[in-house]
């Protein structure tokens, strides 16, 4: 299950601009009926994005849109992350000095510096995350894999 959340996390964060967000209960595995006007049924992400919004991991950006071709900002893809791992409580204060208890990111965000997805006193939630950070957020969430060497025959 988890391997399966993070790919499709994965292929929602790269392919679509997600941008609002639900609180994270886990539901049933039953794909919901789709309420969006502009996610067709055959596109290559609907099922991806009912998934994501059926386990609160996002929800549209009004009740009725949900704007797939949007930007992804750093708080929203580490608000992402921070939901589908279950949104756990941070044990941290905070160590960011634009980063206010009332913003929607706050808990992502300290989780995040406490799992070492980011660093420094900096957060920069609006900033657009590229997939370059997504990737990096991703290897770094999993404790930073070690990959297998891969061996080239001599010349």
């Amino acid at each position: 299950m988890k391997k399966r959340a993070v790919s499709v996390l994965l292929a929602l964060a790269l392919c679509l601009g997600l941008t609002v967000f639900a609180s994270a209960e886990d539901q049933s595995d039953e794909t919901p009926a789709d309420p969006f006007t502009d996610v067709a049924e055959d596109a290559y992400y609907y099922d991806a994005v009912l998934w994501a919004v059926d386990k609160g991991i996002t929800t549209g950006k009004t009740e009725t849109t949900f704007v797939p071709g949007e930007t992804c900002t750093t708080a929203h893809i580490l608000t992402f992350l921070w939901r589908a791992s279950g949104s756990p409580e941070p044990t941290i204060e905070n160590p960011f000095t634009d980063v206010k208890e009332d913003d929607y990111y706050y808990q992502a965000a300290l989780w995040a510096h406490e799992k070492e997805l980011v660093s420094g006193n900096v957060f920069t939630a609006s900033a657009p995350c590229t997939r370059g950070h997504i990737v990096t957020f991703l290897y770094r969430a999993e404790n930073t894999p070690a990959g297998e060497a891969e061996t080239t025959p001599a010349a």
